[in-house]
């Protein structure tokens, strides 16, 4: 077994994201040797010669820190020393481990900031056995400011958006929130905070765009906002007159361009120079905001518990700085990495620098005056939503709206569904398609599904034995609240007519019988559809067909039989009635016959 094999690492603290000439450099590991002794183990760090460049070296030096020249500045040995003089960690042993920088160690330019690389080994005396690269930011003297706002995504299911919530607990955050899984006490919280909407589940308002899909934004909305009014802000992977007149036509604060953009300008806040309303009038743009992509994707992580997260935000904050940014908008999204337990230190870090000035979103978009800048008219790309599953999307929502129109309470299986539908559309998905076209087909069977709940459930051969009386119909009711539909029958042929259309309330996850009345001129089969419609008018669910056994005659038939049954009865009452009324006039006694039971001494 190398000593590789035999050793288990583990970081203690963050890596260090700064250093001047003034202070030190810490870290701490926890080295165990798991099922044998190691020996002439050392913890090592070593520095860049020279500054990186830029982002793209840091990138460059993170992913091999052999490209860049180095020196070491620190070593201390692992384990104990035995009586040889040689450092050993016995076997089923683990200890602490520091390695410091003393204050003015790094052997840097002492007037010149700048981001060096960091490395961090053991090693033996044969070679590495582990490593870690970080950059650290020398600041020997004030770097130039930095103005910084920092936009917060929420979103998504009630833990991951309490974990975003806790990451982003810092006041100078500003938080863009889709409010569908907040419970009262977090929308309470927001009123403490500058917080603003976003459509429902992060929506991709550029696949929308891209297809004209304006009333699935609509919708979006509004199921954003049925818990708290708030303005709201659209988060764009493209920035084009499309996604820009969608944006404005809504009503959007402000459009955060996430994706890859073109536009060199000195100001994060720029204006589309014009766009038109669906009435195709005039119509102020929203301002775009371009946010800073190497900070924003370094604050994200790249891993769960990234010890270097930190000093890569800071690092390149700090190149912002150095290139005269100026002022920078960063936005983690809706992937950003957090424990949930906690602020996140990368963001009061970077919050924190002595270079930085937080900004709130609502004072860039009051700044100077905007730059206006040429859009082209649209860029659909691979990864957005096809149109067809976007057009199934708006149906499937049309669906359970009507079904929820037909209750005065809300449905937690309906709001549950349309959730699901929204969160499958995320922005957040958009680098998965396929990932995504499985969630959204998903999503768009389930609402389908649950949209069906209210139904008729009446077989479907039913007979009508006259001219008139009701076709009896079973409803059933498979939601969580109760629902009042009205029925309506129409005969596709005239033998048959509705004369009304009953309205029937069920119950929560009930059945419940209602009667048409209908009236036939003839006897035949007939098919009927059955709709169930609420208050507006609106159908729930495609409308059930039956047939309907029309038996006039046989009604006709059997009233004539009985009618002469009644006759016959009644004459052979009468018939009756006549024979005993003769048979009693015959047998009536004359004073000289006997009665029965009369003596002689009567007459005495």
């Amino acid at each position: 077994m190398t000593p590789a094999d035999a050793l288990t690492v583990t970081r203690v603290n963050e890596f260090p994201a700064s250093v001047s000439a003034q202070s030190s450099y810490s870290v701490r590991l926890r080295v165990l040797a798991a099922l044998q002794p190691v020996s002439d183990v050392r913890l090592t760090l070593s520095v860049t010669d020279a500054p990186l460049k830029d982002s793209d070296a840091l990138a460059q030096f993170l992913a091999d820190p052999s490209v860049v020249e180095r020196h070491r500045v620190a070593a201390t040995a692992v384990g104990t020393t035995d009586t040889t003089g040689r450092t050993v960690l016995s076997a089923h042993t683990e200890t602490a481990v520091n390695a410091t920088v003393e204050a003015g160690g790094f052997g840097l330019d002492p007037d010149t900031p700048g981001v060096y690389g960091m490395v961090v080994e053991l090693r033996t005396p044969t070679g590495t056995v582990w490593q870690a690269a970080t950059p650290v930011t020398w600041q020997p003297r004030a770097l130039p400011n930095l103005d910084v706002a920092v936009v917060a995504t929420i979103a998504g299911n009630p833990a991951r958006t309490s974990a975003l919530l806790s990451a982003a607990d810092d006041d100078r955050i500003t938080l863009a929130v889709d409010t569908a899984n907040l419970d009262a006490e977090q929308l309470a919280s927001l009123t403490r905070r500058e917080a603003f909407a976003v459509p429902a589940g992060n929506l991709d308002i550029s696949s929308a765009a891209h297809v004209f899909a304006a009333s699935l934004l609509d919708e979006a909305l509004a199921s954003a906002r049925g818990s708290v009014e708030l303005p709201w802000l659209a988060f764009a992977a493209a920035v084009d007159d499309s996604t820009m007149t969608l944006a404005s036509q809504g009503g959007a604060l402000a459009v955060l361009s996430t994706g890859p953009t073109t536009l060199d300008v000195p100001f994060p806040v720029v204006t589309a120079t014009e766009i038109v309303d669906r009435a195709g009038e005039p119509l102020t743009p929203a301002p775009v905001v371009l946010i800073h992509s190497r900070i924003s994707r370094a604050l994200a992580g790249l891993v769960p518990g990234d010890p270097t997260t930190t000093s890569r935000v800071y690092a390149e904050a700090a190149f912002a700085s150095m290139s005269g940014a100026g002022t920078v908008v960063v936005a983690p999204g809706a992937d950003w990495l957090v424990d949930g337990s906690h602020p996140a230190h990368a963001v009061t870090s970077l919050l924190d620098a002595p270079f930085v000035t937080p900004r709130t979103l609502a004072g860039l978009l009051s700044g100077p005056s905007r730059t206006e800048v040429d859009l082209p008219e649209a860029t659909p790309s691979e990864v957005d939503i096809p149109g067809g599953q976007i057009v199934a999307a708006v149906s499937a929502l049309s669906a359970l709206a009507n079904v929820d129109a037909a209750s005065d309470s809300a449905s937690t299986l309906t709001q549950r569904a349309r959730q699901e539908v929204f969160s499958s559309m995320s922005l957040a998905d958009r680098d998965d398609p396929a990932r995504r076209s499985g969630r959204i087909d998903d999503a768009v069977a389930n609402a389908n599904d649950l949209a069906t709940s209210v139904r008729v459930i009446s077989g479907t051969d039913l007979t009508l034995v006259s001219h008139s009386g009701a076709v009896p119909l079973t409803i059933h009711n498979g939601l969580d609240v109760p629902v009042t539909v009205q029925v309506a029958m129409t005969s596709r042929s005239l033998i048959l007519q509705a004369k009304a259309a009953p309205l029937v309330t069920i119950e929560p996850y009930s059945d419940a019988m209602v009667t048409v009345p209908v009236e036939a001129v003839s006897s035949g089969d007939v098919n009927v559809s059955v709709a169930l419609r609420n208050a507006d008018g609106a159908t729930l669910s495609v409308a059930e067909t039956l047939r309907v056994r029309v038996r006039a005659a046989w009604g006709s038939a059997a009233t004539g039989v009985v009618t002469g049954a009644l006759v016959l009865l009644l004459l052979a009452g009468i018939y009756r009635t006549i024979r005993r009324g003769r048979r009693d006039t015959r047998l009536v006694p004359t004073a000289s016959t006997p009665v029965a039971g009369e003596s002689e001494s009567d007459d005495d």
